[in-house]
């Protein structure tokens, strides 16, 4: 048993966090979401959902270019095959997803059964980043 990672996405995502940690720690909350009431808080709105979207999709198209781009060559036998099944597991995962995402927030799982395009890209932003250590594997 050991520990294989086909696109460095342990210690990638394991910097990211510490920065993110360590950046929250030092800035704090956020001005103006709470108050002085540890309970009071104040929703902040999304700015614009059209961008959104659009960034999604430069996300997902950097998900496919990153994890195909991993092996770096096709010079040996077998390495395209391996490339074409990275790029089909990526996308099956952020399906996968994002299925799963959509049908919680039709089912209610959230509070209120409804569908919510900002939800499903989010669900397929984790799908894709929960296949990218194994999407060589399976």
């Amino acid at each position: 048993m050991g520990y294989r990672d086909f696109s460095g996405c342990g210690p990638i995502h394991l910097l990211g966090g510490t920065c993110s940690l360590f950046g929250a720690a030092f800035l704090g909350p956020r001005l103006g979401r709470f108050s002085s009431k540890a309970e009071d808080s104040q929703e902040i709105p999304g700015h614009s959902v059209p961008l959104t979207g659009l960034g999604g999709m430069i996300l997902v198209a950097g998900f496919l270019a990153f994890n195909g781009g991993t092996l770096g060559s096709m010079t040996r036998p077998g390495e395209s095959e391996l490339i074409a099944r990275v790029i089909i597991n990526t996308v099956m995962g952020g399906t996968g997803g994002s299925i799963t995402v959509m049908l919680a927030s039709k089912l209610g799982l959230n509070g209120v059964p409804s569908w919510s395009f900002l939800s499903t890209l989010n669900g397929a932003f984790i799908g894709m980043v929960s296949n990218v250590k194994s999407s060589s594997e399976y």
